[in-house]
């Protein structure tokens, strides 16, 4: 026996295995935590843990705000938030076991989205833009902030389905002096409409869904007032309008949405440094197609 030892001292890999076997030792000495963290059916908790969990669970992100929180929770209300950890850490584990993070896409894609998040969170911004550079952003963006004519009025029905269309016509353009001299009440004349009787900033899109495009076409042609105009014919039947408000559209002025523009640049600014960040990682990867494949390179 004794010789044995001798001759196996002599052994490079006897002395690696003496090594080894010293450093484990020492290892569960003095951090015998370590062990236990190796196997998978023993679920250690902290504080720290808690409070991410927390955290997650409610998506605002605020360690101090999170830990105030817990501490100021019925002792209840703290057990059921630790039993919520416990299960879903189980269930977590339990899964890895069964293989079920495998080949699943919804997984996939969580994690895909959780990496792109995290790359975006980790940027960091630059400062905010100048004003030359604000305004030089603005103009090349400008079509993104143009906004569509819309119109504002009220108008006075008179139905296809009582008389016909000579009828209603007949009606409306009895109704429209009385109505311009004061001596009608526009609620109390005309018929039931299908939709609105006042429209509000609506655009073209909203007023020829429920007048038709002959008539979407003649109120936007109209100049706001406060006489009643018409007859205006629609499928449903005759209408006199008074419109109150035309705005033409177009792009707002550079100053009246220079905090909006600010906050679109910075966002964009954002993203383009999380798109250069990705590109990067994707860029560590190499990658060998098959043959068949070859082609697409």
């Amino acid at each position: 026996m004794t010789s044995l030892v001798q001759r196996l001292r002599g052994e490079p890999l006897f002395l690696f295995l003496v090594v080894a076997i010293g450093l484990f030792t020492v290892q569960r000495v003095f951090n015998p935590s370590a062990a236990r963290d190796d196997n998978p059916r023993v679920i250690h908790i902290d504080r720290e843990t808690l409070m991410r969990f927390t955290q997650f669970r409610s998506r605002v992100f605020d360690e101090q705000g999170a830990s105030a929180r817990f501490d100021a929770m019925p002792a209840d209300e703290q057990k059921r938030l630790l039993q919520s950890l416990i299960r879903e850490e189980a269930l977590y584990r339990e899964a890895l076991s069964w293989g079920l993070d495998k080949d699943d896409y919804v997984i996939r894609r969580r994690l895909v989205q959780s990496l792109e998040f995290s790359v975006g969170g980790d940027s960091s911004a630059p400062g905010a833009m100048d004003g030359k550079a604000l305004r030089a952003w603005f103009d090349a963006h400008a079509d993104a902030y143009a906004e569509p004519p819309t119109v504002s009025f009220t108008h006075v029905f008179f139905s296809f389905g009582q008389g016909g269309r000579e009828r209603a016509r007949a009606r409306a353009d009895a109704a429209l002096g009385p109505l311009n001299a004061g001596r009608l009440d526009a609620g109390s004349t005309g018929d039931r409409f299908l939709y609105h009787v006042n429209y509000a900033h609506q655009g073209r899109d909203m007023i020829r869904s429920h007048f038709g495009d002959e008539m979407a076409a003649q109120v936007f042609a109209l100049g706001p007032g406060d006489r009643w105009q018409g007859p205006f014919s629609s499928p449903y039947g005759m209408h006199l309008v008074k419109l109150t408000d035309s705005n033409a559209g177009g792009v707002p002025s550079f100053e009246s949405i220079r905090e909006l523009v600010a906050r679109d640049a910075a966002q964009a600014a954002a993203r383009e440094r999380q798109e250069r960040s990705l590109d990067r990682i994707v860029a560590g990867y190499r990658v060998k197609l098959s043959p068949d494949l070859e082609t697409l390179r």
